[in-house]
């Protein structure tokens, strides 16, 4: 479907450390600037993670794609109830922290 699925079990080390986050979202940059593809992060069979693996690999490719950018290329799959909520707080504090980056520039 012109689309690349990424299934987490499979390639991620692990769940609990910014250097997993950060392995996994330079893949996922570099993925998508090959393919041009929209890609499908699917978090089945994936109970826990840590905030910092959330911020490190979605809070951080929201700033690196921007918000809406974000939204058409990245799709958020299989996450339960638990992993959604960190994954939600970590782009929450990574958008009120580019707001008030803004917001100090703009002063």
């Amino acid at each position: 479907f012109g689309e690349i699925d990424y299934r987490l079990k499979d390639r991620a080390q692990g769940y609990g450390t910014r250097k997993a986050g950060l392995k996994v979202r330079n893949e996922v940059i570099n993925l998508h600037s090959e393919s041009k593809q929209p890609i499908n992060l699917d978090f089945k069979g994936i109970n826990l993670i840590s905030s910092s693996f959330a911020d490190e690999l979605i809070g951080k490719l929201v700033l690196h794609y921007g918000f809406f950018g974000f939204n058409n290329v990245i799709r958020l799959r299989n996450m339960n109830s638990v992993v959604q909520t960190i994954a939600q707080r970590s782009v929450s504090q990574r958008m009120a922290e580019s707001l008030n980056d803004i917001k100090d520039q703009a002063e």
